[in-house]
C-alpha cells in the first residue's frame, strides 16, 4: 500500500522476487492468499518446507501482524487445497514447473500466440545454486509464471520487509527504476 493506494507488482515479469526480514513471511502468505483469492484458476507450487513455514500456526516464532488472524490462512488453506500443490523437494518443485513451462510453450505455438494462461507461483527457499530457478523465472516471465524465494535472490531483486509489513529497503545488483521506490510501502500481511 502507498499512501492509501494499492500497488500491484507482477511477480511473473520481475524475474523472480525475493523476500527476507521479520515480516517476509507474512508477506509471502498475503501474496499467496491474494493470488488465490484474486484470480479464480491461479495455481502454486511449494515445497513441504516452504509450506510449514508458511501454513504453521500463528503461535509459532514468527510474530502475528495486526489484523491478520491465522483464520485467513486457515480459510485459504481449506478453499484452495486443490490450488496449491506442495513437492516433497526443491528438486521435485522445479520439475514440475519446467513441465509446465514446455506446455505453456506448445500451448502458444499451437494457438499462433493466442493462449493465455492462468497465474502459477512457484515459492522456495534460495537455492545454493540459482541457475535452474534462474531459467524458470526468466521462461516463465511471459508465460504467466512467477517466483517468489524465501532468502536473497541475487539473480533479480530482495525486498527486506519490516515486521510491520513496511519495505524497508530492495537489494539487487542492478535494482530497475520501479523497485526503487519499492521501500516505505507497506505490503499486506497474513
Amino acid at each position: 500500500h502507498h499512501d492509501g493506494r494499492t500497488v500491484l507488482l507482477d511477480t511473473a515479469e520481475t524475474l523472480g522476487l525475493g523476500l527476507t526480514g521479520a515480516g517476509a513471511l507474512s508477506a509471502t502468505r498475503a501474496l499467496l492468499i491474494s493470488l488465490l483469492a484474486s484470480h479464480p484458476r491461479a495455481t502454486t507450487v511449494l515445497t513441504a518446507a516452504v509450506h510449514h513455514r508458511l501454513l504453521k500456526p500463528e503461535s509459532s516464532s514468527e510474530p502475528a501482524h495486526r489484523g491478520s488472524p491465522s483464520a485467513k490462512i486457515d480459510t485459504a488453506r481449506r478453499g484452495s487445497a486443490r490450488r496449491c500443490t506442495v513437492m516433497s523437494s526443491l528438486d521435485d518443485a522445479l520439475t514440475s514447473i519446467e513441465v509446465e513451462l514446455l506446455s505453456r510453450t506448445r500451448e502458444l505455438e499451437e494457438t499462433a500466440g493466442r493462449a493465455t494462461h492462468a497465474p502459477l507461483l512457484l515459492i522456495v527457499t534460495a537455492p545454493d545454486d540459482p541457475r535452474r530457478l534462474n531459467a524458470i523465472a526468466e521462461r516463465g516471465a511471459g508465460l504467466g509464471i512467477g517466483v517468489v524465494v524465501l532468502g536473497v535472490w541475487r539473480p533479480s531483486i530482495t525486498c527486506q520487509v519490516a515486521e510491520d509489513g513496511r519495505i524497508i529497503r530492495v537489494l539487487g545488483e542492478s535494482v530497475p527504476e520501479w523497485a526503487r521506490a519499492l521501500p516505505g510501502l507497506r505490503t499486506f500481511a497474513a
